[in-house]
C-alpha cells in the first residue's frame, strides 16, 4: 500500500471514529478491482510517454469494470461502497492521470443542501420505498443509506449534510453520516387555504392516454367525490384545490415504469411551453402505464422544479394512468399522493396480538398500509388521522387536548366544524413522556367517512405515537385484537382498557351522533405481576396407548418489571407420567409437578410440558 493511501485511510478512520460510524469491511471484488487500478497507475507513472497513451488505452476496461461494481455496492451495500472506494488523494490523481475515464471515477466529499424526499407507492405489495435526492452543485444526487431510518424524518426543502462518495447521480453514505442541520427550511407549500393544482395527461407513441381530461377534471375538481371536494371535508374547509388539466402530450419515446424520473421530466418539459407552472404549487402527471408495481409516487412536500419561468416551489407526483379509474379509486389514490404532497407519511397499524399495545418500546406488527380508515393507509377516503390533521393545521390547539391527568372527557365528532376538543392527546402512563395515544370519535357525516365500515362508528379510534412511530405521523391500534380484523379496531362503547405495561386506563362511558365521553385514570406505578396460564394438549381424542404431551403456558402482564412465580399442575386420572418428559425446571411431588420459574419479564411469555401415556 502506498504511504499516502495509508495517511488517507487514517484520516478517514479518524473522521469515523469522531461522527459514530459503523467499520464496514471493503468489498473483496472490490479489493481486487482497486489492486489492479492501483498497479496499472503506478505503471503508469513510471513509464515513459511514449508508453502511456498504450496504458491509458488498457485502462479504460479495467476502470470501467470497476465502477460497475462501485454503482452495484452503492445502490445494495453503501456501507461497503464507502469504505472500498478509493482516498480523496488517490482519486485525484487518477482523474489527472486518466481525464477520458472521468465517469469511471467516484468522489469523497461532503454535501450539502436542500433535500427532496419521495415516496414510492407500492399498493399491490403494500410496501413503499423512500428516496432522499440532495440538490447540490453537481444536481440532484440520490442518497443512498444502508438503513433509511436515519432519514425518514426528512420532507422536502429539509437541508442535509452528508459526507460519503458520489459516482453519477448517485451519494452512498456510511450509517451516522448524515446530518440535519435545518428542519423545515422555507422551501415548502403552505398546507391550508388555496391549493392549485396542474394535472398533466400523458400518452406514449402508439399508445394513447388511459384518461381524459373530463375524467381527471371530476377527480381533481369535481363536485361529487373528489380531491378538492375530500380536503375540503377533511380540513373543515380551511384547505380547497382549484386548477386546470392540460394534455394529453405525446411524450416523444416510451418509458417503463421504472424510468418514472425520466418520464416526468419529459411530462413537464412538453407542458412547458403552454404552461405557466409559477401559477401551481401542486403538479400531478398521469401516465399512461396501464399498470405498475406502484400505484403513484410523490414528493414529500414541495421542492424546487425547474420551467420556463424559473424555479417554482411545488409538490410533484405521478399516477399511473391503469389505476385512475373508476371515480372512487382515483380519489383515494389522488388523496394518498397529494397527502404525500401535503408532507404527510403513511397511515401504518401496528399489532401486538392478543394486546391491543405492548411494552414501552415495542414495535410490534407494524403494516405500511394498514391503516384503513385514512387516506394515507390503503385504498380507502377516510379522513386523514388526527395526528396528521394537526400536524396539518386542519385542528387547532383548542380541538386537541392534551391528557397528563385523570379526568372525564366529552369530544365532538372528528367531522364536525367545531371550535370544541375533538381530540384527546393522552400520555401513555405517568411515567412515559414521549408515548402518546391519539384518540379522536369517528361518525359517518359526509360524503367521504360515510364510506368507512361500522364498526369504527361505535367507540372510540386510537393511535399510537412513539418514537418508534415516523416522524409527525401515529399508528393505528386494534382495540379488539380477538377478531383478527384491522377492519375493527374502535374501542366500543362501555368497554374500558387498561395498559398492562404502565399506569393509564381508558374507559368509553358514552357515545351518540353529538360526540363520545371517556375517562381516563392514572393508578399508581408498581410492579404487581398478573400472570395468566394456558393448557393444551396435542391430542383431542386418545385411546389406551396413546402419549398425550401437555404444554402449559404463561406470560406475566404486570405493569412493569419482573416476577417469578410456581406452577403446580396435577397429572391427569388414568394416566402414567412419561419418564423423563418434565420439561426443564420441573419436580415431581407426588401426583402434581411443580416448576420454580425464574423471573419473567413484563409482557414476556414460556412454556412448561410433559408427557403421559393413557392407560
Amino acid at each position: 500500500m502506498r504511504p499516502y493511501r495509508l495517511i488517507a485511510l487514517a484520516a478517514f478512520l479518524a473522521l469515523a471514529a469522531q461522527r459514530g460510524w459503523a467499520a464496514a469491511a471493503i468489498d473483496p471484488e472490490m479489493r481486487i478491482h482497486n489492486a489492479r487500478v492501483l498497479e496499472l497507475h503506478q505503471s503508469f507513472r513510471q513509464a515513459a510517454v511514449s508508453d502511456q497513451a498504450r496504458l491509458r488505452t488498457q485502462a479504460d476496461p479495467i476502470l470501467y469494470q470497476r465502477a460497475q461494481k462501485l454503482r452495484q455496492l452503492m445502490q445494495n451495500d453503501p456501507d461497503a461502497a464507502v469504505a472500498s472506494a478509493l482516498s480523496a488523494e488517490e482519486l485525484e490523481n487518477l482523474r489527472t492521470d486518466f481525464p477520458d475515464s472521468l465517469a469511471q471515477l467516484e468522489k469523497r466529499g461532503t454535501w450539502r443542501g436542500p433535500t427532496r424526499a419521495t415516496i414510492i407507492d407500492h399498493f399491490v405489495s403494500r410496501q413503499a420505498e423512500r428516496r432522499i435526492d440532495i440538490q447540490a452543485e453537481e444536481g440532484w444526487l440520490e442518497v443512498r443509506l444502508a438503513d433509511n431510518a436515519e432519514l425518514e424524518k426528512l420532507k422536502s426543502g429539509d437541508v442535509l449534510e452528508v459526507t460519503g462518495v458520489q459516482m453519477d447521480t448517485t451519494l452512498a453514505a456510511p450509517m451516522g453520516a448524515t446530518q440535519l442541520t435545518v428542519a423545515s427550511a422555507s422551501v415548502g407549500c403552505n398546507p391550508t387555504g388555496p391549493q392549485s393544482a396542474l394535472v398533466i395527461i400523458t400518452a406514449f407513441p402508439g399508445a394513447p392516454a388511459l384518461v381524459d381530461a373530463a375524467s381527471m377534471s371530476a377527480e381533481f375538481f369535481g363536485s361529487g367525490r373528489s380531491l378538492d371536494g375530500y380536503w375540503r371535508d377533511a380540513s373543515y374547509a380551511k384547505t380547497s384545490v382549484t386548477g386546470a388539466v392540460v394534455g394529453p402530450f405525446v411524450l416523444s419515446q416510451s418509458y417503463t415504469c421504472d424510468q418514472w424520473s425520466a418520464m416526468e421530466s419529459a411530462a413537464i418539459a412538453a407542458a412547458d411551453a403552454s404552461v405557466n407552472f409559477a401559477n401551481y404549487n401542486r403538479v400531478f402527471v398521469i401516465s399512461p402505464n396501464s399498470s405498475c408495481s406502484y400505484g403513484g409516487i410523490s414528493t414529500v412536500g414541495c421542492t424546487v422544479l425547474a420551467t420556463h419561468e424559473g424555479n417554482i416551489t411545488a409538490a410533484e407526483s405521478i399516477l399511473v394512468g391503469g389505476y385512475m379509474l373508476p371515480n372512487d379509486q382515483g380519489v383515494e389514490i389522488i388523496a394518498h399522493e397529494a397527502g404525500h404532497g401535503l408532507g404527510l407519511g403513511h397511515s401504518r397499524s401496528r399489532g401486538f396480538s392478543p394486546d391491543a399495545l405492548g411494552p414501552v418500546g415495542a414495535t410490534g406488527s407494524l403494516s405500511e398500509y394498514g391503516d384503513n380508515f385514512s387516506a394515507m393507509g390503503y385504498y380507502n377516503l377516510g379522513h386523514y388521522s388526527a395526528s396528521q390533521t394537526a400536524q396539518l393545521g386542519w385542528q387547532s390547539s383548542t380541538n386537541v387536548k392534551t391528557v397528563q391527568s385523570a379526568g372525564t372527557f366529552s369530544i365532538q365528532p372528528a367531522e364536525v366544524t367545531t371550535t370544541g376538543v375533538q381530540t384527546l392527546k393522552i400520555q401513555r402512563g405517568t411515567a412515559n413522556t414521549n408515548s402518546w395515544l391519539w384518540l379522536e370519535y369517528r361518525q359517518p357525516i359526509g360524503n367521504y367517512e360515510s364510506t368507512l365500515s361500522a364498526q369504527v362508528f361505535s367507540g372510540v379510534l386510537i393511535h399510537y405515537q412513539d418514537s418508534i412511530t415516523v416522524s409527525g405521523g401515529s399508528d393505528l391500534l386494534d382495540f379488539t385484537p380477538a377478531d383478527g380484523s384491522w377492519a375493527t379496531p374502535a374501542l366500543p362503547v362501555g368497554s374500558t382498557w387498561t395498559d398492562p405495561y404502565s399506569d393509564v386506563s381508558l374507559n368509553v362511558l358514552s357515545a351518540d351522533a353529538s360526540g363520545a365521553t371517556v375517562t381516563v385514570n392514572y393508578g399508581p406505578t408498581s410492579n404487581v405481576p398478573n400472570i395468566t396460564l394456558s393448557k393444551s394438549a396435542n391430542k383431542s381424542i386418545v385411546k389406551a396407548g396413546d402419549i398425550i404431551t401437555y404444554t402449559i403456558g404463561y406470560r406475566n402482564t404486570g405493569n412493569a418489571g419482573a416476577t417469578t412465580f410456581v406452577i403446580n399442575d396435577i397429572i391427569p386420572a388414568q394416566t402414567t407420567l412419561v419418564p423423563g418428559s418434565i420439561s426443564a425446571g420441573g419436580t415431581l411431588l407426588g401426583g402434581t409437578i411443580q416448576w420454580n420459574i425464574g423471573a419473567v419479564a413484563a409482557g414476556a411469555t414460556g412454556s412448561v410440558n410433559f408427557q403421559v401415556t393413557v392407560q
